[in-house]
């Protein structure tokens, strides 16, 4: 995350945080959304000593497993009041998955639309295989039915509502594809503004393995462009 962290700055002279978290094996679910959530809350407690000024913007953002640690930490500040306030996110492939056990609550118009995790083109990926997916779920140990794992459905009282502006990136070769275009839908459906840049045909992340493609370089661009309209410039 450097150089984009780097290309950020010089876009936008922001103050820029790019904290980790610890991994799985060795620290499994949800010690990576815990970890998520207590950097944000501190970064919000100690902009001043950041020389930061949140009140320009307070964006939170991830790629595939961080996006959705993203989605979860906001949906948090949501309900915990976090002061000051999250004002956009940036959820490049995110993996916002249905919970099981909310799965009825999911509109039927919806349900159909998730094809993407049975789609055999998409699954047989050259960017995240199969093997690949068994080891991270393997090691991850995610309770496939908790909402920090998987907040398509927020089952607190607030839902999605309030949910701050969200910048999304979606690959269209990505198993989780239509979960993240179904979310965008859910999300205009509740007034909240989105963007979306869709990459047609091509793989999970696809920018950091093949580097090369023309669209690899836009990436970079969609991305610094993704967060001038969450900053509103």
């Amino acid at each position: 995350m450097a150089a984009l962290a780097r290309s950020l700055v010089k876009r936008f002279s922001a103050v820029v945080v790019a904290p980790t978290y610890r991994l799985a094996p060795e620290y499994p679910f949800p010690t990576g959304i815990n970890d998520g959530w207590d950097a944000v809350a501190w970064i919000a407690e100690n902009a001043e000593v950041l020389e930061a000024d949140p009140n320009q913007g307070f964006l939170v953002g991830g790629i595939s497993a961080g996006g959705n640690i993203t989605n979860v930490i906001t949906h948090l500040a949501l309900d915990h009041g976090l002061q000051p306030p999250i004002t956009g996110n940036w959820l490049s492939v995110p993996g916002v998955r249905l919970a099981p056990k909310y799965a009825d609550k999911l509109p039927q118009k919806y349900r159909e639309r998730l094809l993407s995790r049975a789609q055999e083109a998409v699954i047989d990926s050259c960017t995240l295989p199969p093997g690949m997916v068994k080891l991270i779920n393997r090691s991850n140990k995610r309770d496939e039915d908790s909402e920090l794992a998987s907040p398509l459905i927020w089952s607190t009282e607030m839902g999605h509502k309030e949910m701050r502006r969200t910048y999304f990136q979606v690959c269209g070769a990505d198993t989780g594809r239509d979960e993240a275009l179904v979310y965008d839908d859910m999300l205009k459906n509740e007034g909240v503004e989105t963007r979306l840049d869709l990459y047609p045909g091509l793989p999970h992340a696809f920018w950091h393995s093949l580097k090369d493609l023309p669209e690899s370089k836009r990436w970079l661009q969609d991305t610094l462009d993704g967060f001038a309209w969450l900053l509103k410039r």
